[in-house]
């Protein structure tokens, strides 16, 4: 282990806590959206974006402490990427409500519905992460689970788009609903993939810091 001979700025470590805890409310707006009628979405989705707002000052509080700080308690680059990681994880389910709301289904099908939960699953391990921020080696388990949810969810993605496909071809489904079904699935897609790169970055800082 590394023995540091200067004091780290401890006080970065409550500004990562509380961005880390703001994935998971955007995602329980997700949810709630999902479940709502088409004209109840609307104003989901301002809530959502207030949350994205907030997310996005949250990234600019951890940046001005790393700035201001003389030492930081990670190589300042690696702070940096870790708290646009966590800002681009609110960012893209924001993205994923938009594409919701201008979806207009009644209701999504089951596999979109799963893919969801996985955000869910996601955010709550990130937010459950947040305290662990001092000790990145202690995260790595929270890492693999992360990069497994992503796995999983990407080949559910690709089969839904696959079968979305052939149903089209099959049952002559109506071609703007399967464009709309795709696009959607794209988004939630992606979100996850922000939840695997914030991972990737967690164990980045864990083996330096080992």
């Amino acid at each position: 282990m590394r023995l540091r001979l200067t004091p780290r700025d401890a006080v970065i470590f409550p500004l990562l806590r509380a961005q880390a805890a703001l994935p998971s409310v955007a995602c329980g707006l997700l949810v709630t959206m999902i479940g709502s009628t088409v004209a109840e979405r609307s104003e989901i989705l301002e809530r959502m974006r207030a949350v994205e707002r907030d997310a996005a000052q949250a990234r600019s509080a951890v940046l001005d402490r790393v700035v201001a700080s003389f030492v930081t308690p990670y190589d300042r680059e690696d702070l940096y990427r870790l708290a646009t990681a966590l800002d681009a994880c609110v960012d893209e389910i924001a993205r994923t409500g938009d594409r919701v709301a201008a979806a207009r289904l009644p209701r999504l099908p089951e596999p979109l519905v799963a893919q969801v939960e996985s955000i869910q699953r996601c955010s709550e391990l990130v937010d459950s992460a947040g305290g662990e921020f001092s000790r990145m080696t202690a995260l790595r388990d929270v890492c693999v689970q992360l990069s497994g949810l992503v796995s999983h969810s990407r080949r559910a993605h690709e089969r839904f788009v696959a079968d979305l496909l052939a149903g089209h071809s099959d049952a002559g489904i109506d071609p703007l609903e399967m464009i709309r079904l795709s696009m959607l699935a794209d988004a939630l897609v992606r979100a996850l993939e922000r939840f695997r790169d914030l991972a990737q970055i967690v164990e980045t800082i864990a083996v330096k810091e080992a």
